[in-house]
């Protein structure tokens, strides 16, 4: 009995999600942070390819999914010097229909992200 609920534990989760890396691996997306949309942020995905834009430049990255629920982002450019300018590690931590929430791990430590599709 014990390794029946431990099987389903183990389960339910994979069951439970869609997956996120061929609902979110192309796209035109938002950004939420703290349940606040942040203005003027798109990020547009493409295959292997990311592009942020923000409110006076944007900035190119390299992305690689390592599972359905984790992407490597390694910086490639940014129009302005220092900004995103490090490799962020992103785990998807819960889905939903059109948006996922994610913990971003950069250099400067975690951050708690929701994205939702914009297109």
């Amino acid at each position: 009995m014990r390794n029946i609920i431990v099987l389903l534990l183990c389960i339910l989760p994979c069951i439970a999600f869609a997956q996120p890396s061929k609902d979110f691996k192309n796209g035109t997306f938002g950004l939420k942070f703290r349940g606040e949309v942040i203005e003027g942020y798109k990020i547009v995905r493409k295959g292997k390819n990311q592009t942020e834009y923000f409110k006076g430049g944007s900035a190119e990255f390299k992305i690689t999914w390592v599972s359905d629920y984790a992407y490597e982002m390694i910086f490639i450019r940014a129009d302005i010097p220092n900004h995103l300018d490090g490799d962020l590690t992103v785990n998807i931590t819960s889905v939903r229909k059109n948006e996922y929430d994610a913990i971003i791990d950069s250099e400067e430590g975690p951050s708690v992200v929701t994205m939702y599709r914009i297109e």
